[in-house]
């Protein structure tokens, strides 16, 4: 079978991803952000990868596969023994792994070091407001934000981030990138997008 050219569509998925996969890994956050960033319809996006994260983390490797072919393709291996085959091979699809960029592993070693943002802050200035509904990924749960910042579900109120570790019954629980807002176009977002945003806006990178 002919090996078809990557969807355009699906490679800017791909390559929006790649910002969040070196903090969230292959994840619906990262799906989610990587939709937002592209500002492409989720239906679309669901198209293009059923499986959300996991179809985008199989389609930057079959990338990397797709450049390891054209590399042997084109190289000389004569002399070589089989070892020196394998090795060279083993190299060149490393090396044909995406490279992160100086200021993204900046960011990556630094992240805890950022001035801290209470979630308070997006509500304050705006980018958030009381009465607005958050998401869990793919909606099965939803909190309304309450005046103080904090969120309630009709249980009880809680942070974000005790909120989100309740409905899941987990220990613990990243609010900022498990609850998602929802845009003008009804996709949905993590709110870390907004918190990001706001950092900018500020200027506190």
């Amino acid at each position: 079978m002919p090996n078809l050219p990557p969807d355009p569509a699906l490679t800017r998925l791909v390559a929006a991803a790649l910002d969040n996969v070196v903090f969230d890994g292959w994840s619906p956050a990262t799906f989610d952000a990587a939709v937002a960033a592209t500002g492409m319809r989720s239906d679309h996006a669901r198209t293009l990868a059923p499986r959300g994260a996991l179809d985008l983390a199989c389609a930057y490797h079959r990338q990397g596969d797709a450049a390891l072919r054209e590399v042997l393709r084109t190289a000389d291996f004569g002399g070589m023994g089989f070892t020196a085959k394998v090795t060279f091979a083993v190299r060149a699809r490393i090396a044909a792994i995406t490279p992160l960029e100086g200021d993204m592993l900046e960011t990556e070693r630094s992240k805890k070091s950022l001035p801290r943002v209470p979630f308070g802050a997006l509500i304050d200035n705006g980018w958030l407001k009381p009465g607005d509904r958050l998401f869990s990924p793919q909606r099965r749960y939803q909190a309304r934000i309450r005046v103080d910042g904090s969120l309630t579900t009709g249980a009880g109120p809680g942070s974000i981030h005790r909120l989100g570790a309740h409905v899941q019954q987990a220990p613990a629980c990243n609010g900022w990138t498990y609850w998602h807002y929802e845009t003008d176009k009804r996709d949905l977002a993590p709110i870390d997008l907004l918190r990001r945003r706001y950092r900018e806006e500020m200027g506190l990178n």
